[in-house]
């Protein structure tokens, strides 16, 4: 699957904003007449992705993004991590679409080196399930989706 022209460009904005490089303007694309793309569609409901987990000895990650999608995406300070998911619906499934970035803060004596690391690929998951997406010998991250229940008024 090609990840969205739109989660790349934000993707490439959240990493140069955590590398504290400028920001590489986006580039444009002219489309034939008649050649457009599809449409993409919210998932319909709301849903939530999570992504939890640890790598290295970096801060313990514990994230959950709601909303209609398709794409979810945000950078936090603490933990240094930027995320980048696209959503589509495939039958009983989902393929959720990722780019992840995480900042490491290593110690070297009296100094602080901040080392970034990053993670891109692909998984199917069942709604309320997770997959485990990354695992090195001191940790994992685990990505996940669910349905937000309805909220009674």
């Amino acid at each position: 699957m090609k990840i969205p022209l739109s989660l790349a460009i934000a993707m490439g904005l959240i990493i140069s904003a955590i590398a504290q490089e400028p920001p590489t303007p986006p580039r444009r694309s002219v489309t034939a007449p008649g050649n457009t793309a599809p449409e993409r569609q919210t998932l319909g409901a709301n849903y939530a992705i999570s992504l939890k987990g640890k790598l290295y000895q970096g801060e313990p990650i514990d994230l959950t993004l709601r909303g209609m999608g398709p794409d979810f995406n945000t950078v936090l300070v603490e933990p240094r991590v930027a995320i980048g998911i696209s959503v589509e619906r495939t039958g009983e499934k989902f393929l959720l679409s990722y780019l992840i970035s995480i900042t490491v803060a290593r110690k070297d004596g009296d100094r602080t080196e901040f080392e970034p690391s990053s993670v891109k690929g692909s998984v199917t998951i069942a709604e309320g399930g997770s997959e485990t997406i990354i695992t090195s010998g001191e940790g994992s991250l685990t990505l996940g989706i669910d349905k937000v229940p309805d909220q009674k008024k």
